[in-house]
């Protein structure tokens, strides 16, 4: 949720951030974010962000959790799936 409003698209009241987050069964929790891709990063990065996010899930929630990455270089997804 971070990167999208710090390199998403926010002021564009057609295309906005859209965040999901629920409990479609016992024991399930969804969480997921869509924004448009800014062409103009505000600050830049070191992209560590994911790869930690990926370890960290690793080490919470082994073999319960399904992390979905999608970017089209105009959109990025992101859905995070974890059983409780």
């Amino acid at each position: 949720m971070e990167n999208a409003l710090k390199h998403g698209v926010v002021n564009q009241a057609a295309h906005p951030i859209t965040i999901e987050l629920a409990l479609p069964a016992p024991g399930q929790l969804v969480f997921a974010v869509e924004n448009r891709i800014s062409p103009h990063h505000k600050n830049a990065t070191t992209g560590v962000g994911l790869p930690n996010i990926r370890r960290r899930l690793a080490l919470l929630y082994p073999s319960r959790h399904a992390l979905y990455v999608h970017d089209d270089g105009i959109t990025y997804r992101i859905r995070l799936e974890i059983s409780l």
